[in-house]
């Protein structure tokens, strides 16, 4: 069993689908347009998260060589007394 249109019918369809066509395409180039312009608003998110990522690992670096001048000197401090102690001692026996 087959089933066709009228020929009139046909043409009637065929000319709604073309009045049809721009809209949708229209509709499909505005979704398109949003779609890159939040893939570009992700881009630039994604730079920052980047530059302050690397900004917070350098901070990190820093500190760290803080923390190890901080605990040399601490060590240093601590020879320096300990060789004091020693001088007292050999100075009062």
């Amino acid at each position: 069993m087959k089933s066709e249109l009228p020929e009139k019918e046909f043409r009637r369809f065929i000319i709604q689908l073309l009045k049809e066509a721009p809209g949708k395409g229209e509709n499909q180039f505005k979704d398109i347009e949003t779609t890159i312009q939040d893939m570009d608003e992700v881009s630039r998110e994604t730079d920052i998260i980047k530059k302050r990522q690397s900004q917070l690992l350098e901070m990190k670096d820093t500190f760290r060589e803080m923390q190890n001048t901080l605990e040399n000197s601490n060590n240093r401090i601590k020879q320096v007394e300990e060789r004091n102690s020693e001088l007292e001692e050999k100075l009062l026996n």
